[in-house]
């Protein structure tokens, strides 16, 4: 009898642990239903607490539903800005949970965000701020709710053998993947590559379980391991084995081939980055981007020859575009530069190079680099010729006059070119070193004042 007693308490025991299980449940469904979510929250917590939920897929449907809605709304937060009207606001957070009177302004109370919106008498929001502390409210903050809906809805599908509830929580997780892409997104905008690798590889991962590829994604994470790989050569291979999957599934993006093509010719396989440039030139044929980084990796094995030939193919095809008018500017002053060629040559490649420039300027009035350029090429060969003027014997004194203002008119041309660069970026050092060195040759002490001032001044 005793133990017939003891079995009818511990049944009761057990039913009324299954009754409290369906109650939590069934009130975070209900408060979920009903955009509340704090005590959703609370109650779906308890819920999967009972060991009843071990094989409840509902149970954690609802733990998923709950916390991506937390997630969601902390994003929309970020969307609300004045100017807004009421219902603009009810579409993002719906009802707010009260509201008040403020003269003739309306304020807008929405707890689990702490966030209080006061309209102004034409119904437009005016302020967006927190719920003062006096009101008591404490704000539902989940840093990692997505994370948290992911895994619920992962221990849905486990439990859910039959798949019944797959028509429901499918759509559900690739919401999530497309969350985490952003939350992707946003840690590379902000330089922070291994958060944004962490996001990309989760919506890698949720598209691998439903036999899609993510091309985005992937190419999120060969943008952050090309970065990385910048940084530090230890992650070369990993970038270049991105983008090779990259290209290999073929994903329509210049860049993808361009970057994959530059990793190469990092690592030292220019044979490989060139083979990569031919498959990228079969894909996007005339494509300029492809027949830079061509002209570049020519230009990085001195084969400057080749690299002028390839832009030149570039700007027949898009004569103003300034990347490739640049480019050819810059292989020409390498190559006037190129001590194995004749005295006449280098002097032909001094002079393109500065037409090139000029040309690059001509479509860009605002160029940097190419305006910069173009007051180094004058800049140094005047330095050049003024040093040689030096070395002449005391007695040559007329060759020394011809030379020496020959010297002073190359620093005139680049004068104006470097002053134009110090008004785009007027606290770049090497320029402004450069105006100096010209101000001091050319007795122009006021200006060279200036030069001094601002320099100290960085």
């Amino acid at each position: 009898m005793k133990r017939t007693l003891v079995l009818f308490a511990l049944i009761m025991l057990v039913s009324g642990a299954f009754a409290q299980f369906k109650k939590d449940k069934n009130a975070a469904y209900s408060a979920w239903n009903k955009n509340d979510l704090s005590k959703a929250k609370d109650a779906v917590d308890k819920a999967v607490a009972y060991p009843e939920a071990a094989t409840d897929a509902k149970v954690w449907m609802y733990k998923g539903n709950i916390y991506l809605d937390i997630h969601l709304l902390s994003v929309k937060k970020e969307k609300v800005q004045a100017g807004m009207t009421k219902i603009e606001v009810y579409g993002l957070f719906a009802e707010p949970n009260s509201t008040s009177k403020e003269g003739g302004n309306e304020l807008l109370y929405y707890n689990d965000l702490n966030l209080l919106i006061t309209m102004s008498d034409i119904g437009k929001v005016a302020t967006i701020g927190e719920i003062p502390k006096e009101k008591g409210i404490t704000p539902l903050l989940v840093p990692d709710a997505i994370d948290i809906a992911y895994e619920a809805y992962k221990k849905a599908q486990d439990i859910d053998t039959k798949q019944d509830l797959n028509s429901d929580i499918a759509p559900k997780i690739k919401l999530v993947g497309g969350e985490f892409f952003n939350a992707g997104i946003t840690h590379f905008q902000q330089n922070d590559y291994d958060k944004a690798m962490a996001n990309f590889d989760k919506t890698v991962a949720i598209s691998k379980e439903n036999n899609q590829i993510d091309t985005l994604a992937n190419y999120g994470l060969a943008l952050c391991l090309e970065k990385k790989a910048a940084a530090d050569k230890a992650f070369l291979d990993k970038a270049i084995e991105k983008y090779q999957y990259l290209v290999d599934i073929k994903m329509k993006e210049v860049s993808v081939y361009t970057s994959l093509a530059n990793l190469y010719k990092d690592k030292g396989d220019l044979d490989k980055g060139s083979a990569i440039i031919n498959k990228g030139k079969e894909m996007f044929p005339g494509n300029t981007d492809l027949v830079i980084t061509e002209a570049n990796m020519y230009i990085s094995t001195n084969n400057h020859a080749k690299a002028v030939s390839s832009l030149m193919v570039a700007k027949e095809k898009e004569p103003k575009n300034v990347s490739v008018l640049y480019a050819i500017g810059v292989t020409y002053d390498l190559l006037k530069n190129d001590t194995k060629l004749s005295a006449e040559e280098r002097a032909k490649y001094f002079d393109a190079a500065i037409q090139a420039y000029k040309e690059t300027i001509d479509v860009d009035a605002n160029y940097f680099d190419a305006i910069f350029n173009l007051g180094a090429i004058y800049f140094n060969k005047g330095g050049e010729v003024i040093n040689e003027a030096n070395k002449l014997p005391i007695n040559e004194t007329a060759k020394y006059e011809k030379m020496l203002a020959d010297g002073n008119n190359y620093l005139n041309l680049a004068l104006p070119f470097l002053e134009k660069c110090e008004t785009i970026q007027p606290k770049d050092k090497n320029t402004l070193v450069s105006l100096k060195e010209i101000y001091a040759r050319l007795n122009m002490k006021q200006k060279l004042d200036d030069v001094n001032t601002k320099l100290s001044n960085l």
